[in-house]
This record gives C-alpha cells, sequence and structure tokens, in this order.
C-alpha cells in the first residue's frame, strides 16, 4: 500500500522543481531541450516542474547532470 505524500514532502517537491525550473532558465533551455538532453519525454519534466509527479533518485541526477549542476544544488536545504 502506498502512503500519501506529506505537505512536508510536497513543500520539497516545491522548491526542488522551482531549482530545477530557475536553473532550466539560466541555461535559456526549453523544457523540450532539457528532455532530449536526458533522453526522455517533455512531459515528464512538464510534470515534474509543475509538482505533479516526483521524480526517482536516478531522473534526479539525469536533470542535474543535463543542467550541468550537482543534485546537491536542486535539492532543497
Amino acid at each position: 500500500m502506498k502512503k500519501r505524500t506529506t505537505k512536508e514532502e510536497v513543500d520539497q517537491l516545491r522548491k526542488f522543481a522551482a531549482r530545477v525550473r530557475l536553473r532550466r532558465n539560466e541555461l535559456k533551455i526549453s523544457q523540450l531541450e532539457l528532455a532530449e538532453l536526458m533522453d526522455c519525454h517533455v512531459n515528464a519534466i512538464s510534470k515534474i516542474e509543475r509538482v505533479l509527479s516526483d521524480p526517482s533518485l536516478v531522473t534526479a541526477l539525469r536533470i542535474a547532470k543535463a543542467l550541468k549542476t550537482s543534485l546537491k544544488e536542486l535539492l532543497p536545504d
């Protein structure tokens, strides 16, 4: 049985999503370009940035690599 996502977890996901979006905008790349760098569908990036999906650790690592940053920089404090 899957546990419900807590408010604190949702807040953490929002912060992660905001940092992904900020870094993507700093690099001046679109969601589509990020998806292509990660070899995934643009819908996956859109859902992560809109906090409709929580990324797996592997996906989060791929996002960081594609955004030329560390996962630590994308994770909330």
